[in-house]
């Protein structure tokens, strides 16, 4: 079987299936999916951080400077 889930979705993938109420097998199962979600929920977190670096104004510390309160990115 073939899940596609958004890389903007990730996290609610995530928390809808530590809702769900399994037992046994089920609940291995989630385990094992819940895991590779959050590995690709790491590495699209990585590449956000890379493209940021990549475009954005950095500050001192080589972080990508944020403007409006927090709102945007310095790009």
């Amino acid at each position: 079987m073939k899940v596609e889930i958004k890389n903007e979705i990730l996290g609610q993938a995530i928390s809808l299936l530590f809702d769900l109420p399994l037992k046994g097998k089920q609940s291995r199962q989630r385990s094992k999916l819940v895991k590779v979600l959050d590995e690709r929920l790491k590495e699209v977190a990585e590449q956000e951080q890379e493209l940021l670096k990549e475009h954005c104004r950095l500050d001192e510390e080589g972080n990508p400077k944020i403007k409006n309160n927090g709102q945007e990115w310095d790009v």
